[in-house]
């Protein structure tokens, strides 16, 4: 269950990350100062950072190291993220949050939207939450993140 709980979560973030990375950084700042939780002065780093941090924690769990911290550090991302929709909702403002799309304002968002973007985000949070409890999984190459070698068994002594 670990493995595939590291590798979707690292398919996630590289899903969402890579396109922000190296596409249109100005598509991405739209995204985050549509949540108008910000200040001006933020916007540009935290959008310039965010993709950064995606494709990190992408290619840390895809590659099985440090597991347990990258959970945790998603966690904390997805639990930012989930409450920036939860903002957003409240306050009546139509975005499209640029998760996986390049975001900003959106005339057609709806209640129904921001539920089932929470719902997703809520998902890949409890496979955050899975591999900060159990982070050890096959083809890991952490050290405290894959399984521990079986013990060999040594032969019984020979009878003389």
């Amino acid at each position: 269950m670990s493995t595939a709980a590291r590798l979707g979560l690292a398919a996630v973030w590289l899903y969402a990350g890579l396109p922000k990375l190296f596409g249109d950084p100005t598509l991405n700042e739209l995204a985050v100062s549509a949540f108008r939780v910000l200040p001006d002065w933020a916007v540009r780093p935290v959008a310039g950072a965010q993709p950064a941090l995606e494709v990190a924690l992408g290619v840390l769990l895809l590659a099985g190291l440090g597991v347990r911290v990258a959970a945790v550090v998603s966690a904390m991302v997805l639990l930012s993220y989930i409450a920036g929709i939860v903002w957003v909702w409240a306050h009546g403002y139509r975005i499209d949050c640029g998760c996986f799309s390049k975001g900003g304002e959106d005339p057609s968002a709806t209640g129904l939207g921001y539920a089932k973007d929470i719902a997703r985000d809520a998902g890949f949070l409890v496979l955050a939450a899975w591999l900060a409890v159990a982070p050890r999984s096959w083809a890991a190459l952490g050290p405290r993140s894959r399984f521990p070698a079986p013990l060999e068994s040594s032969p019984a002594p020979a009878n003389q």
